[in-house]
């Protein structure tokens, strides 16, 4: 039985990228990553929702991936109906949201560093835009 355990960032890294150079995989020794009593540093501003999904073949090649995905806030309450019911019941199911902004500055003011105008560039070169905010 192979696990395989990725947080969202690595696992967007790696199905965006053509090609590695260097190896990403890491063993973890301390799985217990969470608050104990007598840790003295606030809590992280952001939580974790775990995703298990089930990518084996066949029973001989058993596959398990686990995502750990950020999460910076919750919806509460999307109303759904239940399909085949007779009663019209409402089942309200949470979501999780990440939230994420592009930097919105004028790319010709001085001290820009010379950035690509992501305005210009958003829908014909995203990969160009992403690289920009990366490396700053």
């Amino acid at each position: 039985m192979v696990k395989v355990f990725a947080t969202d960032l690595i696992l967007s890294l790696l199905m965006c990228a053509t090609g590695l150079v260097y190896p990403w995989g890491k063993e973890f020794y301390n799985t217990h990553l969470f608050y104990g009593p007598d840790n003295t540093e606030p809590c992280a501003s952001a939580g974790l929702c775990y995703e298990k999904f089930d990518l084996s073949l066949n029973e001989c090649n058993d596959l398990t991936l686990l995502i750990g995905a950020k999460v910076n806030a919750m919806l509460r309450g999307s109303s759904l109906t239940t399909p085949g019911s007779k009663e019209q019941t409402a089942v309200y199911e949470d979501s999780f949201i990440t939230i994420c902004a592009l930097s919105k500055f004028d790319s010709k003011s001085q001290g820009s560093g010379g950035a690509s105008n992501w305005r210009a560039k958003f829908n014909s070169q995203r990969g160009a835009v992403l690289a920009t905010e990366i490396n700053k």
